[in-house]
């Protein structure tokens, strides 16, 4: 029997380089490697790097690189009524179970939100390895008694009273222990602990499914809630410890890698281990959307399987795996080819890589066609192996990917190809990548997560979609909105507060989220733009020269804070002077560059692309601003693929676009390739195929409706419109001159104008050739080819007196470019080939005159549209609406 859903609403966490979810998040969408050397204290005198495999009681490890919480595990026990003389010769995990407990009940709304406590419980995931307090205790006991034994045997001769100030000498080197501290080293006290300082009466106990020990403690979690035995769940992993005592036997078993973690890299040997923490906060979804939650994602289910008799204990057997997957996936009824995103239990073993994608492809099956659909990664290719954290390690990663709606990326530089990845539907996601996703089922992504031992557990997540599927992202059809026109644009009293292009997440707590980024605040943006603005030039050199004398020695903790406190002094002055900056060594550069312009008293300009500098003393340029539509032939694999990390509807139009035209080969993949996993051949085949009719044309204009859905936002409008091509069918509707009622009617339009271009297409309606890009020659050059090669040569778009688009018939190509190399002309073929905008696309444009004739309703319209064929703007009469838009195919 299918259980209701289980929310996640609360998420808090630590791992190595990463002090709370917002840094383990950035981390891992920036691709920061969290492995390093440990210090002396730690691998001495255990660092051996001469013995690859030593024994387990040499004593010895062949590699220190670890990942410790090092400066990042904070506590301060007297937020939770603890004595600081508790925390000697505890158990770390104790105490940063505790804080990540409450900071996830924190993050999900709880501080100080009444609820009921009697009914939460808590379910924590770890393992049974040698902690700091195990060591005190059998250094109080057994070591310390031993080494009194040895003395003793050694030096039989020694007074007693010699001994006992030795003894008491040794003891003063340990921590000291008192019975406050007793708690501390009983492993189960863990649970109990944050029960009891959060004062929550639900069931509190501890697992070990050793490296699945996250996913099956919030398995269980989620039995409590299904039971309701508990309305609220708190589930967690940690491995607040890594001594070199858990290194020694991992070396023994020559697991430890001796270079670095590499999931599914050609040059994996092995993996590394890592302190690790995190905590999840679990409801039933009904009761999360009664009580008007945060949803991060959604648990659908979890399987579990052993992997029962095999040749070895600890070796990865690929029936339980697999059989740990078809349970998660029978019992949710979810088809394996809807998931578009695999966490993989990934450790670096290449046995393990192996045992695992044969275990999923056993499940998701081979691949279908020629590009796969399914990112893999791990994210211990960052922080190593957290080993019973691992599992909650990837729950989040996972719950913030479905979050925020991205592809997470995996360090990966050489797939192995003894992997067989390419004939599996997997690749590997080497790049942080927008998750494109127009189908009519949610964002699904799944997690392995396999211990030692032979305990497989498999989940499966699903997006929570804060608004109707149907929105696709919130996106509002430029058709709705009346343009922007820009002379309101630069009304100082039009918008007092300006809007900030600083990010979010980086903006002051009173600074409300852009309507812009609205739901997508995740991340400090890759640059950050500061402006600056004076009354005049010597204004803004005043500004530029104390910022930088503040920074000499002060740099910006945040260049978004900076920049947002420069946006708001921004609106005043005519004189402007923006820069766009990395980080603070670059903005100090830029700075300085500026500041060196600006000392002349003749600077009136700067426009340096190249280092992102811009000033000028007036802010409103001269002149008139045109927005221009472009068309098939402009599209190219990843187009604006950056936008859509950032801005929710960027991404919501390639939503819309990948559900207008559901095929055997979703558009999504063919305008976003898949990074790894290809052939050579199938690269190229995905780039002709976004040359192609059905493809071309959507893609731009999909594209060109997006950056002026976002523009729009910004507040930036243009005087007048014009498009290219397609691009102007694009004007029409956006201006509103062409009229749309909805967006559903806008998508069966376009699928009914992509039936007209695929019935073209087989009854050969759009001749084929070639079409050239021309410069250098003067126009009377095509006069002179069209005499030489009548009906073979034609002019598709005079761009300026020295540049145009021709149009030739294959059997004459050869003698035309050989012309125009004899007259010294600049020629490029381009990578396209039908005949649009000449008379032989007469077929084509009778088909879109019935298309344009039922279609094409005239709107109204503030700003006009330009025709590319009489360079005046398109009258509101229907008629002449229609002609225009019919003729300009043929000409």
């Amino acid at each position: 029997m299918k259980n209701p859903d289980v929310a996640i609403i609360g998420i808090a966490c630590l791992f190595p380089g990463a002090e709370d979810k917002d840094a383990y998040w950035r981390n891992i969408i920036r691709k920061t490697y969290h492995l390093a050397d440990a210090p002396a204290e730690w691998s001495e005198p255990y660092y051996d790097p001469r013995q690859s495999t030593p024994r387990i009681d040499s004593g010895r490890i062949y590699t220190r690189k670890v990942g410790l919480f090092g400066e990042l595990a904070k506590f301060n026990p007297l937020e939770f009524g603890i004595p600081p003389s508790a925390l000697a010769g505890a158990d770390p995990g104790h105490f940063i179970a505790l804080k990540l407990a409450r900071d996830a009940l924190w993050d999900a709304g709880y501080a100080t939100r009444p609820f009921a406590r009697e009914r939460v419980g808590v379910i924590v995931g770890r393992g049974a390895n040698p902690h700091r307090a195990d060591v005190t205790g059998i250094q109080y006991g057994l070591v310390l008694d031993q080494t009194m034994a040895l003395c003793r045997q050694f030096f039989p001769n020694a007074r007693e009273d010699t001994l006992r100030k030795l003894q008491e000498a040794l003891k003063r080197d340990l921590p000291k222990v008192g019975n406050e501290q007793a708690p501390f080293l009983v492993s189960n006290v863990t649970s109990g602990r944050i029960a009891n300082r959060l004062d929550l009466m639900g069931p509190n106990y501890i697992v070990d499914g050793a490296c699945a020990s996250g996913l099956i403690a919030a398995d269980l979690a989620i039995s409590d809630l299904m039971a309701h035995r508990c309305d609220m769940m708190l589930a967690g992993g940690i491995q607040a410890s890594m001594p070199p005592q858990v290194y020694m036997l991992f070396s023994a078993l020559g697991a430890l890698s001796s270079t670095d973690v590499r999931p599914f890299d050609e040059a994996a040997n092995g993996t590394l281990l890592s302190e690790g923490a995190g905590f999840v906060v679990l409801k039933r979804l009904p009761d999360a959307v009664r009580d008007g939650d945060r949803i991060y994602a959604v648990i659908k289910g979890i399987g579990i399987a052993s992997d029962g008799k095999a040749q070895g204990l600890l070796a990865p057997r690929l029936e339980g795996e697999a059989l740990a997957l078809r349970r998660a996936y029978e019992r949710t009824g979810i088809d394996p080819a809807t998931v578009d995103l695999v966490e993989a239990h990934g450790t670096g073993i290449p046995l393990g890589d192996l045992t695992e994608i044969q275990a999923l492809t056993s499940v998701f099956g081979p691949r279908a066609g020629r590009i796969p659909h399914c990112a893999l990664g791990s994210v211990k290719s960052m922080i190593g192996h957290c080993i019973p954290a691992a599992g909650i390690a990837s729950l989040i990663k996972i719950s913030l990917s479905l979050y925020h709606k991205v592809l997470p990326p995996t360090l990966c530089e050489r797939v192995n190809p003894e992997l067989g990845i390419t004939a599996t539907p997997f690749y590997i996601n080497t790049e942080l990548r927008p998750w494109i996703h127009g189908a009519p089922t949610p964002r699904r992504a799944g997690i392995d997560a396999f211990g030692f031992g032979g305990i497989n557990a498999h989940a499966i997540l699903e997006e929570f979609p804060d608004i109707p599927v149907s929105n696709y992202a919130g996106i509002t059809a430029s058709f709705t909105k009346k343009p922007t026109h820009r002379q309101g644009v630069d009304s100082r009293d039009k918008d007092p507060a300006p809007k900030t292009l600083a990010s979010p997440v980086d903006s002051p707590p009173d600074h409300p989220p852009d309507a812009i980024g609205q739901n997508h605040v995740w991340a400090t943006w890759p640059t950050e733009m500061l402006v600056f603005a004076g009354e005049d030039r010597a204004a803004v050199f005043s500004s530029v020269q104390r910022l930088l004398e503040q920074l000499q020695d002060n740099p910006p903790e945040s260049l978004a804070r900076l920049g947002y406190t420069l946006s708001r002094q921004a609106h005043d002055g005519g004189c402007r002077l923006a820069i766009i900056a990395r980080g603070s060594d670059d903005l100090i550069e830029k700075l300085s560059f500026a500041h060196k312009k600006l000392a002349d008293e003749k600077t009136t300009r700067i426009v340096s692309i190249k280092k992102g500098v811009y000033y000028a003393k007036d802010k409103t340029p001269d002149g008139k601003l045109a927005f221009l539509f472009s068309s098939e032939g402009s599209q190219y694999p990843d187009m604006l693929s950056d936008l859509c990390l950032y801005f929710p509807k960027i991404r919501g139009w390639f939503d819309f676009l990948d559900a207008t035209y559901p095929r055997a080969i979703a558009l999504n993949r063919l305008i976003f390739p898949p990074p790894t996993g290809l052939a050579d051949s199938d690269r190229e085949w995905m780039a002709a195929q976004l040359l192609s009719d059905g493809v071309a044309g959507e893609s731009v204009t999909t594209s060109s409706f997006a950056l002026y859905e976002l523009l729009h936002d910004f507040g930036i409008g243009c005087d007048m419109m014009v498009g290219h091509s397609s691009g102007e069918h694009v004007a029409l509707r956006v201006s509103g001159k062409a009229k749309t009622r909805s967006l559903d009617d806008f998508q069966k339009e376009l699928r009914a104008l992509n039936d007209v271009y695929a019935q073209l297409e087989t009854n050969h309606g759009v001749m084929s050739g070639t079409l050239l890009s021309v410069g250098g020659v003067a126009w009377t050059v095509v006069e002179e080819l069209q005499e030489a090669f009548p009906g073979a040569v034609y002019l598709v778009a005079d761009n300026c007196p020295s540049q145009m688009i021709l149009f030739t018939k294959n059997e004459v190509t050869e003698a035309v470019t050989g012309k125009l190399k004899s007259l010294g002309a600049l020629w490029i073929e381009l990578p396209f080939n039908r005949c649009y905008h000449t008379p032989l696309y007469e077929k084509g444009a009778r088909a879109l005159d019935a298309f344009y004739g039922e279609k094409l309703e005239p709107g109204e319209s503030d700003v006009d549209v330009y025709s590319c064929n009489t360079t005046e703007p398109y009258p509101p009469d229907a008629a002449v609406l229609h002609k225009l838009a019919t003729e300009q195919w043929v000409k």
